[in-house]
């Protein structure tokens, strides 16, 4: 598996963020594209939580949105989303429900 990138991004010298520790949890899922790693963070909006999830390697570069509608987390709507992101819908719903319950939300 390729080495991930890592950034880091200093202000002033008085904080300073590595990006791979903004991610709140990752995932390896099977897809047509073969086994990849998805990672996913949420961030607070004001319309509710929000999960911004991205998969990349050396042949896929994707990233979308995920909300949750009547008690399922889906995929927005948005241009550009991938069929088979969209066939992976139900495992990322489970993804997110899955660590949503062992971190007790």
């Amino acid at each position: 598996m390729p080495s991930r990138n890592k950034m880091t991004i200093s202000i002033a010298g008085l904080f300073e963020c590595n990006i791979d520790d903004m991610s709140d949890f990752s995932k390896k899922i099977a897809s047509q594209n073969g086994v990849l790693l998805f990672d996913f963070t949420r961030i607070y909006t004001v319309s509710g939580p929000v999960y911004f999830v991205s998969v990349s390697n050396r042949l896929v570069r994707e990233s979308f949105q995920m909300k949750e509608e009547s008690g399922e987390w889906s995929i927005t709507r948005t241009a550009g989303v991938q069929d088979w992101l969209l066939q992976l819908e139900p495992e990322l719903n489970k993804t997110i429900v899955e660590n949503l319950s062992a971190k007790g939300v």
